[in-house]
């Protein structure tokens, strides 16, 4: 079994009415992709910082390096205690570790088409794991949506200088007039999702373990005309 530790910020709260089953889950989800994918050894930071998670389920997850993932918690969300016991943060966990392994692999994202493709295939690491349906984020387009948006990212895919905030969280500091419509809300988290999905329907053998390494532009040259 792989080795990681657990460090507890409550500057922003106390998470003592929550330790036990947080352990519980964490424990869970590294074990679960330990199963998959032999996991380094890890540094997993669980913090309780206030208004900082996402919306629908009082917990936020962010992976940094290879080694060193973090969980947010907002006990305040009246989300928050419902998203603990369906699991949530288990799945959280489990989708950071597939960042952790292709950090290890191949690197931080450079392009949109990078981020567009870790984000999936961590998605489907999940559902490898867990079995767990997709998450809010990856369903958040309809299909004409999708398609629309899939298209645009497909142009976008190789800029080196892309607008993070606004493909995969529905926000921007840049300016976006008629001209230049922002993205969705989760947009390039749906978008992912579906481009791996896509994949793996043409390579059935493929399991998410064993794709860490592989270069977006390889994946989406498959999927992608």
């Amino acid at each position: 079994m792989s080795d990681w530790r657990l460090h507890w910020l409550e500057a922003g709260g106390t998470l003592a009415p929550w330790r036990e089953v947080l352990t519980a889950e964490i424990n869970a989800g590294c074990e679960a992709a330990d199963r998959r994918a032999a996991l380094p050894a890890l540094d997993i930071v669980v913090q309780n910082v206030p208004g900082s998670a996402i919306s629908e389920l009082g917990i936020a997850a962010h992976a940094y390096r290879p080694s060193f993932f973090s969980l947010s918690l907002d006990p305040r969300n009246p989300r928050f205690a419902d998203s603990l016991a369906e699991g949530a943060v288990q799945r959280l966990v489990v989708h950071e570790l597939h960042h952790c392994l292709r950090f290890a692999a191949i690197g931080w994202n450079h392009t949109l088409g990078d981020a567009l493709v870790s984000e999936g295939l961590a998605g489907h690491f999940v559902h490898e794991c867990l079995q767990t349906p997709a998450e809010l984020w990856e369903t958040a387009l309809r299909a004409e949506a999708l398609a629309e948006w899939s298209g645009r990212a497909c142009e976008a895919a190789g800029a080196l200088h892309y607008d993070h905030a606004a493909w995969f969280h529905g926000s921007s500091a840049l300016p976006y007039g008629r001209a230049q419509e922002a993205p969705p809300r989760w947009a390039g988290y749906a978008i992912g999702f579906d481009l791996v999905g896509r994949y793996l329907h043409l390579h059935p053998e493929a399991r998410l373990s064993q794709l860490c390494g592989i270069h977006a532009a390889r994946l989406l040259k498959d999927v992608w005309p």
